[in-house]
């Protein structure tokens, strides 16, 4: 079961609503998610970057239709509650097909029933293990391959998958992720992609690809 605790993103809140922000320097609320859950979710506000509200109702009329004669009190409900389990999308930073595509280890969990969607696995584990939301260029055989030191560990259980290894220390070590990507290139036609990279905002030009390159098209 996914929580509204577990999606809402406070920090991400108080930025996309200055207003709220102030409420709460002048004391009228504690915290973002106070407004959220009293006022912004009949507001139509998102809790996260990872859900969007029209997104959702767009690509669901069925959810549309329930949420505009009562029998569902708003979209975010519905997700919580089935939509996930039904492997919809909460937004177009997160698919559950390529979620499950990226990493099998998690698709098989799913189809045993330890977890009941790729989205519960990436709220309660998969963020923290700095597991890619989307479809992702990185692809595990190719990174075995490449790399059979990684292949060894993961072998005697030191790493769950290539993945755990790349996200952890392959991508600084500047391992290739697959033969789509190469870090070098990236960097040399993004120069700002570099900078960031160089002063640690990101670990990696491939980690700035995956979270918003990709979306502006970046040449690779």
């Amino acid at each position: 079961m996914v929580l509204l605790a577990q999606l809402f993103d406070e920090r991400y809140y108080l930025h996309q609503n200055p207003d709220i922000t102030a409420a709460i320097r002048a004391g009228f609320l504690n915290s973002g998610y106070q407004h959220f859950v009293s006022f912004g979710l009949a507001e139509g506000r998102s809790p996260s970057a990872l859900y969007n509200e029209a997104f959702y109702l767009t690509n669901n009329p069925d959810v549309e239709r329930a949420v505009a004669n009562s029998s569902l009190a708003s979209d975010l409900e519905h997700f919580l509650l089935f939509g996930h389990e039904e492997a919809r999308d909460p937004s177009n930073l997160f698919s559950q097909e390529d979620y499950l595509t990226n990493h099998p280890n998690v698709a098989a969990a799913v189809d045993a029933g330890f977890l009941q969607s790729a989205f519960e696995h990436y709220i309660e584990f998969g963020v923290n293990e700095n597991r890619l939301p989307g479809l992702s260029l990185y692809n595990e055989a190719y990174y075995l391959q490449k790399n059979p030191d990684v292949a060894n560990a993961v072998a005697a259980n030191a790493f769950v998958d290539g993945f755990e290894h790349f996200a952890r220390f392959g991508q600084s070590e500047g391992r290739t992720p697959s033969k789509l990507y190469n870090e070098a290139n990236y960097l040399a036609m993004n120069p700002d992609v570099n900078s960031a990279v160089v002063a640690g905002a990101f670990t990696s030009g491939f980690q700035h690809y995956e979270m918003f390159g990709r979306f502006e098209e970046r040449r690779l």
